[in-house]
């Protein structure tokens, strides 16, 4: 997950993430289509490169470059059993690369803060992982910020 005060910051990103894009053509027939929409949901276009391809981003990479445009990121859904940085690692690093991890709404916080002594120096946020809108569940966690903004939230995560 990556956080950005400004548009302006998360499309400099954009551009630096697809010039580390490994391009391989998708196969719709086998990955489904990946569409482009507008605000209003409506097609615009389709990405011809796959999508759940990796980059040329090293793991300590992504944090650096994420803040050299003012934003924060963390991993998301760690617990789960694929497409998680502890499936595909085994472990979560003990650098200090990330301040915070996302968890799944069916995550056991203690057991894998045990197994990762490293998580008790992190903030932790549970969210759905849902995909579609009709997945969403009604909100379970609240966080207290000075002000709803896109800024306080990603101050919140830096300064833990």
């Amino acid at each position: 997950v990556c956080l950005f005060p400004t548009l302006s910051g998360a499309m400099k990103f954009e551009n630096l993430l697809e010039s580390k894009r490994i391009k391989i053509k998708n196969r719709p027939d086998i990955f489904g289509e990946q569409r482009i929409t507008d605000e209003n949901d409506n097609i615009t276009g389709y990405d011809d490169y796959l999508l759940i391809n990796a980059t040329s981003f090293s793991l300590e990479e992504v944090p650096q470059a994420v803040e050299k445009y003012g934003g924060v990121c963390f991993p998301a859904h760690i617990d789960r059993s694929s497409y998680s940085i502890l499936s595909v690692l085994g472990t979560f690093p003990e650098t200090p690369t990330f301040k915070a991890a996302g968890l799944s709404r069916y995550a056991d916080e203690k057991k894998l803060s045990a197994e990762n002594p490293c998580l008790g120096n992190m903030k932790l946020f549970v969210n759905s992982d849902a995909h579609r809108l009709s997945d969403i569940p009604e909100p379970q966690n609240e966080l207290e910020l000075p002000e709803c903004s896109a800024e306080a939230l990603i101050d919140y995560i830096k300064n833990r």
